[in-house]
């Protein structure tokens, strides 16, 4: 049950075993008490135990390994290593001097809150995501970022801000067509790809489909909302925590059920981007006239904001079953 990080910056976590006699610098995560597994689903908000050990020749090395390591650690939450947690905690300390190895060995030991484990799931592009599963629905905890429909045809990336706003086709963008908001933010798609008759919503488990998968009704944003207790308090439930992703203060930010909400902002029908880190706009696949519905989480407010938009505007996608 051991892991290691090797590039503390980038909050990489890697699945290798330090090898016996190692004096390098390296931190390995040793969990104590829960040992993940795709078997085992922990309930929302179990705690569980995690001893970091950090071998290295230097010890001042060692020490500043660790005090790195805690300020990353307590300022962390997320999936690391497969496991949604929040609110890590230190809480004790210790070292020696290995006679063997020659080198030192820090022990830090942390606590945190473990939150359901999600599923792993695969686009037609090969991206992978994680669910949880929020009452008697089972959401994606990633925005979408597959550039294909279900049948591997490829969505339109419209460049060109006349094109996209005649276009009624189906399309996506990248936010200011810039590939670092494309892991954490995902694509942005105008609502007609979103409900393309050729299919977005196409996920498999095991190089399987998964069958339910779609694009949520506004019925099945209000079961989720009324489940979380209303759209007056939801947004805060659904956002992510901390302000990594989203701006200062993300009020009442708890991500109660790991759906680990983000602010993707939108593209407008002229092609302006706007809003990254402040809103996530999410559409669903109803309509209001002539407009289509959305639900929008905001970095200043626990609503869950309902409301209906033109069909050109490009915003996220998250996915939904029911179990």
């Amino acid at each position: 049950g051991k892991v290691i990080i090797n590039k503390l910056s980038d909050y990489a976590v890697y699945p290798i075993v330090a090898p016996q006699g190692t004096t390098g610098n390296y931190i390995v995560y040793q969990v104590i008490n829960y040992l993940p597994t795709l078997e085992k689903a922990l309930s929302t908000l179990d705690v569980a135990t995690v001893q970091l050990t950090f071998v290295t020749s230097i010890y001042s090395e060692g020490v500043a390994m660790a005090r790195t390591a805690r300020s990353i650690l307590e300022a962390s939450s997320g999936l690391i290593e497969g496991i949604n947690v929040d609110s890590i905690r230190f809480e004790d300390s210790n070292d020696l001097f290995d006679l063997e190895t020659r080198g030192f060995i820090l022990s830090s030991t942390y606590t945190f809150r473990v939150k359901e484990l999600g599923r792993s799931l695969t686009d037609v592009d090969g991206n992978v995501y994680t669910s949880v599963t929020i009452g008697d629905q089972e959401w994606i905890v990633e925005n979408w970022r597959c550039t294909k429909y279900s049948d591997k045809t490829a969505i339109q990336n419209i460049t060109n801000a006349s094109e996209w706003y005649n276009d009624t086709d189906g399309a996506y963008c990248l936010y200011n067509d810039d590939i670092d908001n494309f892991s954490t933010y995902g694509l942005l798609y105008n609502w007609y790809a979103a409900t393309n008759a050729k299919g977005l919503a196409y996920l498999e488990k095991d190089y399987v489909q998964e069958i339910g998968w779609r694009i949520p009704t506004n019925s099945d944003w209000n079961k989720l909302t009324t489940y979380l207790g209303g759209e007056a308090v939801a947004g805060g439930k659904l956002k992510e925590t901390g302000t990594l992703h989203w701006k200062t203060p993300n009020t009442g930010a708890t991500d109660e059920y790991g759906y680990c909400g983000l602010p993707g902002g939108y593209c407008d029908g002229n092609r302006n981007f706007s809003q990254v880190t402040e809103f996530g706009y999410l559409w669903s696949s109803d309509e209001s006239g002539n407009n289509a519905i959305y639900r929008d989480l905001k970095y200043n407010s626990i609503v869950m904001g309902n409301d209906n938009i033109s069909k050109n505007m490009g915003f996220s996608i998250r996915l939904v079953k029911d179990i």
